[in-house]
Formats: C-alpha cells, structure tokens, sequence
C-alpha cells in the first residue's frame, strides 16, 4: 500500500480556535480543513503567532475548539468528555516539546519508567525491558543510567522521545523539538524521527521554524494568520 492508499489517521474539519481578550477577539485558527495519513511525516511551519501551536494543541485534545472537529481515526475527539480524551492521549498520542521536562533526579531510563508506570505498566521486568528498547532506538542504549545533567541538550531530547514513545502511540505531535538545539543536535533529532517513519510507521506532525527541519517531513504546510497558505510536498 503506498502512502497515497493510506487511510486518513487524523482529520480537522472546519477547525477554529478564538480567544475573547476583553473587548478584542482574536482568531488563533481559522476554519482549517487537514489530512494527515497513518504513517506520514508532516511538518507545520509559519510565523510566531500564526496559530500553528494551537493547531497542534487542537489536534492533541489539550484545548477545545470554538467550532469545528478533530478526528483521531474515527472518534470525533471534540464530543469526548475531559477523561475520555485524556485517555485516549494516553492510548493514542505521545507529545515532544520544545522543554523537556525531564525528572533532573531520574535517570533516563528512569524517566521512561516514570512514563510507563503512568500508564499502567504493571509488570516491572517487562516494562524494564521496553524501556531500554526504547532507549535504544533513539540511540541511548549505552546511556541509560545517566541523569538529565550528565546527558548533552540533544541526548535530553531523545529521552523525552522515547518517553513520548511508550505505549506505541499511533500519533506523534512535536511542538518546536530542535528549537532549543545547534545544527548537529538538530540533525541527529531528526534522524530519530526519520528512523521511527522509515522503520516503525510511525505518524508524525512536528512544528518548526527551521526550513532545513521542515524539509524533511513528507510534506511541509505553510500557516499565517489561522489558516493553511501553502503545502509542500518532497521534491
């Protein structure tokens, strides 16, 4: 099945998002219609304040939306109740952002562990052992023991994509992942998110400044003002 024949595994349909700032109303999304198929890699760009991370955070169930739907698969995300889509993030969505948010008294296998145990990971030995396979896919099987202040910024954020990994989400949304990272930190973060596509089918939207990063993705959406300008897709 090529990438064309892929179902649809998120969609917004008329998606908007405004914010009564007193007696000014502000439009952060605009009415964006979106496909994203299961296995694709797709990266949003635009300028600061275009809406771009409030898409994102639409589409994650983190914010709801002024009118419009997100659909993860079939489910309708806009019409479940706060625990129901708190839920369905935990079964369906892993989150990487621009902070990592790691425990600084954890370990990186720790800080795994952490992730699991939220999720109700019961068995210790088999949760020991996902964690270090997890590790070891962004490339820190060596590392496992370290803290946060004994691991490189890039290292830090591969922990917390391996974090963002437990449970096999079916969605992975990155909100700015390089952009508290140099070139080579950058690059190496990308082929961690390359690798996961490539190897595991694995779905990605990824925010970005960055027109090298954005490249990258399967395809690049433009955004101004809340709403989809462009879309680009690899040459």
């Amino acid at each position: 099945m090529t990438m064309d024949d892929a179902p649809s595994i998120l969609r917004t349909v008329g998606l908007e998002k405004s914010y009564d700032l007193g007696r000014i109303k502000v439009r952060a999304v605009c009415g964006i219609d979106l496909a994203i198929k299961k296995g694709e890699f797709v990266s949003i760009m635009g300028p600061s304040g275009c809406g771009k991370s409030t898409l994102l955070y639409l589409i994650g169930g983190m914010t709801n939306p002024t009118r419009g739907s997100v659909f993860v698969g079939d489910t309708d995300i806009t019409h479940l109740s706060d625990s129901e889509r708190t839920a369905l993030r935990r079964e369906r969505i892993g989150f990487v952002f621009q902070r990592f948010n790691l425990f600084p008294t954890l370990s990186a296998l720790g800080n795994v562990r952490l992730a699991q145990e939220i999720q109700g990971w019961k068995d210790r030995k088999e949760a020991g052992e996902g964690a270090r396979e997890l590790l070891g896919w962004v490339g820190l099987a060596d590392k496992d023991s370290r803290r946060p202040y004994e691991l490189s910024i890039g290292e830090q954020q591969r922990v917390a994509i391996a974090r963002a990994l437990v449970g096999m989400p079916e969605i992975l949304l990155a909100d700015e992942p390089t952009g508290n990272l140099d070139t080579d930190n950058s690059l190496q973060i990308m082929r961690v998110f390359e690798s996961l596509n490539e190897k595991h089918s694995q779905t990605i939207l990824m925010i970005t400044h960055n027109p090298e990063i954005a490249a990258r993705a399967d395809r690049t959406i433009h955004m101004r003002d809340g709403r989809i300008v462009d879309v680009e897709g690899k040459s």
